[in-house]
């Protein structure tokens, strides 16, 4: 049983690297072409889930940034085709929030 500390502590995380990271990729947009900074903003984002490898192997960590790095793909195309942050943010909380609130998790604080 997950307890309610540990959810209201990964929204807030979540919450936190979603208005980073898309604060991060609107201001490189005005600098570049597209492309370069989609996937410049998306490998350094999930390049920080390489601080994982402390408490996990290679192998989880390497698929959390693959994944990572495609939903910060999706993300971006999102804003890029609403012109709206609020989309993005919408569909990064409803994915996570399913897996935070449906998926059992048996780790503790």
């Amino acid at each position: 049983m997950v307890n309610n500390r540990y959810r209201i502590k990964w929204l807030l995380i979540l919450l936190f690297t979603q208005v980073v990271f898309d604060m991060i990729t609107i201001f490189v947009f005005r600098i570049g072409k597209l492309i370069v900074p989609i996937l410049l903003t998306n490998l350094i984002f999930s390049s920080e889930h390489l601080l994982n490898l402390s408490s996990q192997s290679l192998i989880i960590t390497g698929g959390q940034m693959i994944q990572t790095f495609g939903m910060g793909i999706l993300f971006t195309c999102l804003y890029i085709r609403t012109q709206n942050l609020i989309v993005p943010m919408i569909a990064h909380f409803t994915l996570y929030s399913v897996m935070i609130f449906l998926l059992p998790i048996t780790q503790s604080d």
